[in-house]
């Protein structure tokens, strides 16, 4: 059930307001960006954000509010401050502070009692140190998402139980508690968008011999050659996986570059309302067979 302040606010038919800074009850030092659109429905899709190293929550927000609006979206944007969340890319692996992952999953919980809708099953939007945020949550908790667009991010968590965490997913006890189910994130739809002109190896980008090497040197070669690992193990495994790559023209590294690229916001959504159709039809057929 909604909170009363929120339905007050939707039912006296006011215009939709601005996004809120909001403190998590159970924790008032952690923030984060709530944006409740004017059509609000039980029913309504929860869409997250995550920002990159220049903590951008409130620009990302803004950038997609309009079709969060008009598609009726709620967008939630967690903000993990410098000094507690210095790790917050690799989820602050243990001795880094508190657990990234943690703390969204309780900013959902404090979310869907707001407003109602379920946050059992959220989509990610990440952007550079985001976006590796956002495909490492979802590989330890893939239970908890419907679908992710990841938008250039530095480096990536492979597929393979070879490679330690976070370049792969073997077991580092720096992540405590941390079980990977290689079918079960394979399964989560992904799209990967980066700038055509994403090619810089500047300061922020790992440049570590390894990455290089089983990676690429830039954004774009490390975005193809994870799309292409996660494809290559959904294969070996014969899990049905759905793992795409978008370049946006002209863009380079500069979030605002991207999201001015023609459709980008759109395709975002139209990603994530199609993993959404997706999972209805799922859930559906499988209660026609238990019935």
């Amino acid at each position: 059930m909604a909170d009363p302040g929120i339905q007050r606010h939707l039912h006296d038919g006011l215009p939709s307001a601005d996004p809120q800074w909001r403190h998590l009850r159970a924790r008032p030092s952690q923030r984060y960006l709530l944006y409740i659109p004017r059509n609000l429905s039980p029913n309504a899709q929860v869409v997250v954000t995550v920002h990159g190293i220049s903590r951008n929550a409130a620009q990302m927000v803004h950038a997609f509010r309009p079709e969060a609006e008009r598609r009726g979206v709620v967008l939630v944007a967690p903000y993990f401050g410098r000094k507690r969340f210095a790790d917050y890319q690799r989820l602050n692996r243990s001795g880094c502070g508190r657990r990234a992952d943690r703390v969204l999953l309780e900013i959902l919980d404090e979310v869907s009692a707001l407003t109602g809708c379920s946050t059992r099953r959220v989509s990610l939007f990440g952007y550079s140190g985001g976006a590796q945020f956002v495909h490492r949550f979802a590989f330890v908790h893939p239970a908890r998402v419907q679908a992710m667009v990841m938008g250039a991010a530095g480096w990536y968590t492979l597929p393979n139980p070879a490679f330690p965490y976070p370049l792969g997913i073997g077991v580092n006890p720096r992540l405590k508690q941390a079980r990977f189910s290689l079918p079960a994130l394979l399964r989560v739809p992904s799209l990967v968008m980066v700038g055509g002109n994403d090619v810089n190896r500047d300061p922020e980008l790992r440049q570590r011999a390894e990455v290089n090497r089983l990676q690429g040197l830039d954004r774009v070669e490390r975005a193809r050659a994870w799309v292409t690992e996660m494809r290559h193990a959904a294969q070996l495994l014969g899990v049905e996986g759905q793992h795409e790559l978008m370049l946006l023209p002209g863009a380079d590294h500069d979030f605002d570059a991207c999201a001015r690229v023609p459709g980008m916001t759109f395709e975002v959504f139209e990603f994530f309302d199609r993993a959404a159709h997706k999972d209805a039809v799922r859930k559906h057929q499988e209660e026609s067979i238990r019935c």
